[in-house]
């Protein structure tokens, strides 16, 4: 598992909502608002709500994987985020 992942996976329930925020906020925003601005143009209109869609479904795995153990497959956060981003 991705070390980013860790204290998510590893929080109490409380502190894991807090773990996601900083997970999100600091690590995987930055990754998509690049790639849906290479996507979409830095100009578009649409990339605001499409960065805003990728971060509520990316939210909702987040939360899911922790629940059912599966985020240990996750190698590479970064990446996998790109991929999210890619097919948002």
């Amino acid at each position: 598992m991705d070390q980013l992942l860790d204290a998510f996976v590893t929080a109490a329930s409380g502190a894991a909502e807090d773990q996601l925020g900083v997970l999100l906020a600091a690590h995987a925003s930055p990754v998509i608002t690049r790639v849906i601005g290479s996507r979409l143009g830095a100009g578009s209109s649409d990339a605001d709500d499409v960065r805003a869609q990728v971060l509520l479904q990316l939210m909702l795995r987040l939360r899911h994987g922790r629940i059912e153990h599966t985020l240990g497959a996750i190698d590479a956060f970064s990446a996998y985020v790109a991929a999210a981003a890619h097919h948002g």
